[in-house]
């Protein structure tokens, strides 16, 4: 038993070494954040939002009807800070279900979700243990005022309605307003902290508007993870 001895003390001081080199590294991996991402076609993700618009003849305040669609980002793992939503890459169905690269489209960051205005809010300064915080992606504005909101318009160059994207910037070239049809939307995800996640969003989307709430997230338009 004793011929046991040196060898066990030998393990024991390894072990107690390894210990002390790579504790400080094992709990920062423990605690490290872990960001997700999800979309669930019904409040409080996705919702209807009357938005305010000025008449432009008479002045007059007027209520827009609009439907606005946000990502849930949660953290799963130790605190997150400075967390971005990065657009990176928009494809679009080119009708056979083949996808291809949109290359008029200017990768940027969402803005997060409730936060002052300017400046855009691109950055969420912590994302706390098992919390988390909604992201605008985009939003989609009743047809028929779209001329008393020129600012705000959901519409694109050509005037058909759209899904708005909630870029930190509207391009002049209104790359971030997709009209009807199939697109997949690659966003990055990180913190200054975090390890970078990269998701794609589907989005499925006819163009068309319904005033029931139910039926506009089933028949009109559709957003998934995937």
């Amino acid at each position: 038993m004793t011929d046991w001895l040196p060898l066990v003390s030998a393990v024991l001081t390894l072990l107690a070494i390894l210990v002390a080199l790579f504790k400080d590294k094992f709990w920062a991996w423990a605690q490290r954040p872990r960001l997700s991402v999800r979309i669930k076609m019904q409040p409080p993700d996705c919702l209807s939002i009357p938005l305010m618009g000025q008449d432009p003849v008479t002045n007059q305040v007027l209520s827009i009807d609009a439907y606005y669609f946000r990502l849930w980002v949660e953290n799963s793992g130790g605190q997150a800070n400075n967390v971005q939503v990065f657009a990176n890459r928009l494809e679009r169905d080119s009708g056979e279900g083949v996808y291809e690269e949109v290359p008029a489209f200017l990768p940027m960051s969402l803005k997060w979700s409730n936060m002052p205005d300017p400046p855009p809010p691109i950055y969420a300064s912590a994302l706390h243990h098992k919390m988390g915080r909604h992201c605008d992606l985009g939003n989609i504005i009743n047809f028929l005022n779209a001329l008393i909101a020129p600012n705000v318009l959901s519409a694109s160059p050509s005037g058909d309605r759209c899904l708005k994207l909630a870029t930190e910037a509207d391009p002049n070239a209104g790359s971030n307003r997709l009209p009807a049809g199939s697109y997949r939307l690659q966003l990055k995800i990180a913190g200054e902290n975090a390890i970078p996640i990269t998701k794609v969003i589907r989005i499925d989307f006819d163009g068309s508007w319904r005033d029931d709430m139910s039926e506009m997230f089933t028949s009109a338009i559709r957003l998934v993870v995937l």
